[in-house]
């Protein structure tokens, strides 16, 4: 865990593509993400700049929906097509 009061300020504050270079983002999707407000950002000027725990939080909201789909999918498969529920040793019907 990041603690804030150990940090200075100029290191609690990432350019967007600091953050797309953590992210393993692009610049361009990055800069979508903080203008949709999915990741929050702050103005300063004409620069946006991501906070350290804006970063975090993005990240262990990711976590936790993968996590929430990974359950729903094991605990509510969805229908299964013909072609999905074939095994390797079952062949394929012609029609």
């Amino acid at each position: 865990m990041l603690f804030v009061a150990e940090v200075s300020a100029v290191e609690r504050l990432l350019t967007i593509p600091e953050v797309a270079s953590r992210l393993k983002l692009s610049r361009t999707k990055t800069y979508e993400l903080a203008s949709r407000g999915t990741l929050r950002s702050i103005r300063i000027g004409a620069s946006r700049r991501i906070p350290v725990e804006e970063l975090d939080r993005f990240v262990d909201d990711l976590l936790a929906q993968a996590g929430r789909a990974t359950r729903d999918r094991a605990v509510t498969p969805g229908p299964v097509s013909k072609s999905e529920g074939l095994t390797r040793s079952e062949p394929r019907s012609a029609g």
